[in-house]
């Protein structure tokens, strides 16, 4: 499960960020997640449309259904 307190979520996002900027595609790989929450997902999203916004190249694979449906429900 991702998960994690405020702080984590902000590593996570200041990690996928770093990392977009360095390469211009960004390749998720979520096969080993079982569920994301809530937060996590808001803040992956946020991030990761801001990247699109500025020509990063996004692909998430392997995410399970729960994972691809709360991703679909939030934006």
């Amino acid at each position: 499960m991702l998960s994690g307190s405020e702080r984590a979520g902000e590593t996570l996002a200041k990690e996928l960020q770093d990392w977009a900027v360095a390469n211009k595609m960004l390749i998720i790989d979520m096969s080993q997640a079982t569920r994301v929450d809530l937060a996590t997902a808001g803040l992956m999203l946020n991030v990761l449309s801001k990247l699109q916004e500025t020509g990063t190249t996004i692909q998430i694979r392997g995410a399970n259904e729960l994972i691809r449906a709360l991703f679909g429900s939030r934006g």
